[in-house]
């Protein structure tokens, strides 16, 4: 009875160092998300995502999902607190409200870890500045993955360094925290203005839709006093609303749904389509220039048309 629970400890301490040295396994991707605050604080995100195609799918599933290891990493965390607020100087750094859920997305089941980090970035004035609070050693204590920071309501992204690979909505993206060189990761967020030029900015979309509102209005009315002496019966057939349920729209939805970009396999793998009907169709989006496309690697990223892209000199990176 000794010897299997030594042998069950001993099982339960190697997941747990491979976990922590970042080794992925099957379609296992890890995703840290950001979320500042006004007040300094930030709400962290880590999301596991799995297939659970392999069998070593299925043990890291069963690792993270796990009260245990959960409760494990909660003391690791607040160990890393200690560490933090050394670094900074920010005696009153907290974390608390640690949850963990479990969720099902497409065919991809998810383990998610959220906590909320009191003080997490510095404030000075109208700015909030996340760049001490790099330099911490093991920040992102469960290995590599990719790393999003979220720009908090009624700011802006005033510097970033090193520079994002995607930058949207507000949103700061980076492939991989192994890429990065954490103790220079810098990103100041300052607070929006009131003057004319931001305001447009900030409503363009509602300023198109009246201007195109009102356009239409006129166009109308010019054509009923162009036209009205012309009396001539007009028989009007029924009017028939296509449904939307195109493959087109389909992959523009996934892709909304995964941030606006997207490894083609993925997609592939999402809707069970072959290499080739997969290549087809997104051929066919990219020469409407609802897509583009990208080689990373390997693999291609499939991106909306939308998303501006920080491409860096030697990433990697290339147009198809």
């Amino acid at each position: 009875m000794v010897i299997k629970s030594h042998i069950v400890l001993f099982i339960f301490l190697l997941l747990t160092v491979l976990l922590h040295c970042g080794i992925v396994f099957g379609a296992y991707q890890r995703e840290y998300i950001i979320e500042a605050h006004v007040d300094g604080s930030a709400t962290w995100t880590i999301d596991h995502s799995f297939l659970l195609e392999t069998e070593q799918d299925a043990i890291l599933f069963g690792q993270y999902s796990n009260l245990t290891y959960f409760n494990h990493f909660q003391r690791s965390v607040r160990e890393l607190l200690s560490l933090a607020r050394n670094v900074t100087g920010r005696e009153d750094m907290s974390v608390e409200n640690f949850q963990m859920v479990i969720d099902v997305f497409d065919s991809y089941k998810i383990v998610r870890y959220k906590f909320d980090w009191i003080k997490f970035a510095e404030r000075k004035g109208a700015e909030i500045k996340m760049e001490d609070i790099f330099q911490v050693d093991g920040l992102f204590l469960l290995g590599d993955g990719s790393l999003s920071i979220i720009c908090p309501s009624g700011y802006i992204v005033k510097t970033v360094h090193p520079k994002p690979n995607i930058f949207a909505d507000q949103t700061l993206t980076w492939y991989a925290v192994t890429d990065v060189k954490m103790a220079e990761l810098s990103v100041v967020f300052e607070e929006e203005t009131g003057n004319v030029v931001t305001a447009l900015m900030k409503n363009a979309s509602l300023i198109i839709g009246l201007i195109t509102f009102f356009g239409g209005v006129s166009a109308s009315l010019w054509f009923f006093f162009r036209f009205r002496k012309k009396k001539r019966e007009v028989t009007y057939g029924p009017v028939i609303i296509p449904r939307i349920e195109g493959e087109e729209e389909k992959v523009i939805a996934v892709l909304r749904e995964a941030g606006g970009y997207m490894y083609q396999s993925t997609i592939a793998d999402r809707f069970g389509f072959s290499r080739s009907k997969i290549s087809k169709l997104l051929k066919t989006m990219e020469e409407k220039g609802s897509i583009r496309r990208y080689k990373k690697g390997r693999e291609k990223v499939v991106m909306l048309s939308g998303i501006k892209i920080e491409d860096n000199e030697g990433d990697g990176w290339g147009q198809s």
